[in-house]
């Protein structure tokens, strides 16, 4: 729903989450290089800088409230929420304005691999583990490449698990050089590794992946720094596991068109992405 829909229903809601501060601008959130509008609003008062957001479910907002109980983590501060009818509207802390698309590499790698890091290992469990998502996907994957994906079922079984993102694209991790913050968080619990390999292996609406290899190579190596000790398991085995990851990344988008038997360029794509992705998992521990 656009913004001048929503008006009414956000100087409501402004009026009970700030019921005494005095609102100077409300904008709504767009991100112009991949043409979305989001229901997302930038809101400043005379006091602070905050973004209101709207939800459909209560999913994030259970997130944020656990996450509050549980820890310091670098993700958006929920000051106040409301439920409206079917909107769930969440008051957050204003986390900056960029995403890492913008920043070079190295001056963000290590706090983005920290940042998922510290969630990944205080909500670390090898018993919260559910297939069924994961399982039906295997209904619609072609005959060439169900080696491949039971071969990602059987070792899943195996691997830790924790609550993971979900949705871990640079979009969703801000930063002004010095901190990252996560937000938009889809969480469940699922193996380690698929939070990385969505990180490194997606492309933006022209076709261009998302992280350079300077970023991945150093992500990759700094969050096995910090999970290492808890995990236990050798780096090889680890880069290995991250492989299999991508693999399932670009199944995972795949299967909509396997599923529904049309097909456009971003298909051909990834169709490439996948063969290459699996090559280089059979012959070699290389990223």
């Amino acid at each position: 729903m656009g913004y001048l829909m929503d008006l009414i229903n956000i100087n409501e809601v402004l009026h009970f989450l700030l019921p005494t501060d005095k609102i100077l601008s409300v904008s709504q959130v767009k991100d112009t290089k991949l043409n979305k509008v989001y229901n997302v609003f930038d809101i400043q008062t005379e006091k602070c800088r905050y973004i209101l957001k709207k939800n459909s479910d209560c999913d994030e907002l259970n997130v944020y409230q656990k996450f509050s109980k549980d820890g310091n983590f670098r993700i958006p501060y929920l000051i106040n929420y409301r439920v409206m009818g079917n909107d769930v509207w969440l008051l957050l802390s204003h986390s900056g304005d960029q995403d890492i698309r913008g920043f070079h590499m190295d001056e963000v790698t290590s706090q983005v691999a920290g940042a998922i890091a510290e969630i990944h290992l205080f909500y670390f469990n090898t018993q919260i583990k559910s297939y069924g998502y994961y399982q039906d996907i295997l209904k619609v994957v072609p005959a060439k490449y169900k080696e491949i994906y039971k071969y990602f079922l059987r070792k899943i079984a195996l691997t830790p698990w924790t609550l993971i993102h979900n949705d871990l694209l640079p979009i969703n991790i801000l930063t002004d050089s010095k901190t990252v913050t996560i937000i938009d968080w889809e969480p469940k619990y699922g193996p380690y590794f698929l939070d990385i390999a969505r990180l490194i292996a997606h492309r933006d609406n022209e076709g261009v992946k998302y992280m350079p290899n300077d970023f991945v190579f150093g992500f990759i190596d700094d969050y096995y720094s910090l999970v290492m000790e808890t995990y236990n398991i050798e780096y090889s085995v680890y880069k290995k596991d991250v492989l299999l990851g991508i693999v399932f990344e670009y199944i995972q988008v795949l299967k909509h068109y396997w599923r529904e038997q049309q097909f456009d360029s971003i298909y051909d794509v990834y169709i490439i992405d996948l063969e290459e992705a699996i090559q280089r998992f059979y012959i070699s521990s290389e990223l």
